[in-house]
């Protein structure tokens, strides 16, 4: 699967019209380029679902964009939506977990962790929040996805720890990890607690793989037990923007962490009640 990941440029910030004919002119960008899938970051472009949905026919690609859908006055679904290269939408994604100190006003929780099931392989997407607790990402993992998307808006200043989030997210799931974050840009008079804040949010969007280490889980004992190179970010990351707007790249072989995740997670354990599969093993 060949991933683009766009950290585009708010205009007016996020849940702007302005920003559908910016998302279109990206996507135009990538015709012919041979790519699978485009992402963009959460809450964008927010509005256009069916210009989106045209556009990915024309240049027959899946798009990930986050739609913001009104349900209520002053109430919405923080919605991702998976369109396929014929301008179909195969998924939708509606934020389950909500950040705690706004969003619980404005967005109305989503109900489950779906895995949307593409012949590009298959895809399970996080928003933003939902990648700072370990059981989202697990609960797609065991679902059967291939691929994590997310899509994020997350201030500048924590970028360096979401980064070590979603390395850990990638290796305690063994599943690849495609994150876009907006580029960056700066929100004014945000109210909290009767506080004026000016938030700078945006940038270091990242592709992350699991450890490549060989053919099969049999081989990393080789490696971690014998003080060779193991769990490398160098290795791990496979793209990583900057701070402006720009697209990266990866290729990624699904097939090969699919047959790797299986032999990791047959030993993952949800409950201490769970028998234990190597009893009469090791004892």
């Amino acid at each position: 699967m060949k991933v683009v990941v766009v950290q585009a440029m708010p205009v007016d910030g996020l849940y702007s019209d302005k920003n559908l004919p910016r998302a279109l002119r990206l996507l135009d960008e990538l015709a012919n380029k041979e790519v699978d899938i485009v992402c963009f970051p959460d809450g964008y472009p927010s509005t256009g679902e069916s210009e989106i949905c045209r556009k990915a026919r024309d240049i027959n690609v899946y798009v990930i964009a986050s739609i913001a859908t009104k349900i209520a006055a002053n109430r919405f679904y923080d919605e991702s939506l998976v369109i396929n290269s014929k301008g179909e939408v195969v998924g939708r994604h509606k934020k389950v977990v909500l950040l705690w100190m706004f969003e619980p006003y404005l967005i109305e929780p989503g109900k489950e962790f779906g895995v949307f099931k593409t012949p590009i392989g298959n895809i399970g997407i996080l928003k933003c929040s939902e990648t700072l607790y370990p059981e989202p990402a697990s609960i797609l993992a065991n679902k059967g996805a291939d691929i994590i998307f997310v899509q994020a808006n997350f201030p500048t200043n924590i970028l360096n720890l979401w980064h070590r989030i979603l390395l850990v997210r990638a290796w305690e799931n063994w599943i690849p990890i495609a994150a876009a974050n907006n580029a960056v840009w700066v929100k004014e008079g945000v109210i909290y607690k009767d506080v004026e804040l000016t938030t700078v949010y945006g940038g270091k969007s990242i592709i992350i793989v699991p450890e490549e280490f060989g053919k099969s889980m049999e081989e990393l004992p080789l490696i971690a037990f014998s003080h060779g190179d193991f769990f490398a970010e160098r290795r791990m990351v496979k793209a990583l923007a900057g701070h402006g707007e720009e697209t990266i790249f990866s290729d990624i072989d699904l097939g090969f962490y699919s047959r790797l995740r299986k032999e990791f997670l047959k030993y993952r354990r949800t409950s201490v009640q769970e028998e234990n599969p190597r009893k009469g093993i090791d004892s």
